[in-house]
């Protein structure tokens, strides 16, 4: 989630070649309410998006990258 473009790390991800569109039918961000905890858990309360009840299909702007991460451990770095 890119919440600032001005962090150097973000810069080289900007360009027309890494924008996408993310289709969702709902997501959460955390509550943008301070304190606003579930008081059994104490856990961070999340607000969430969708466009009915129904939940159809809605897009957001993206940042793509290609995946330079782990996905199992014993097999190292992925491409």
């Amino acid at each position: 989630n890119v919440r600032s473009t001005s962090y150097k790390h973000w810069q080289q991800y900007l360009g027309v070649e890494n924008r996408c569109l993310v289709p969702v039918t709902s997501f959460a961000e955390p509550s943008p309410t301070p304190g606003d905890k579930d008081p059994e858990t104490g856990i961070q309360r999340n607000f969430w998006f969708a466009r009915g009840e129904d939940r159809p299909l809605f897009f957001f702007a993206g940042v793509w990258t290609p995946w330079h991460g782990v996905r199992k451990v014993k097999d190292g770095p992925q491409n």
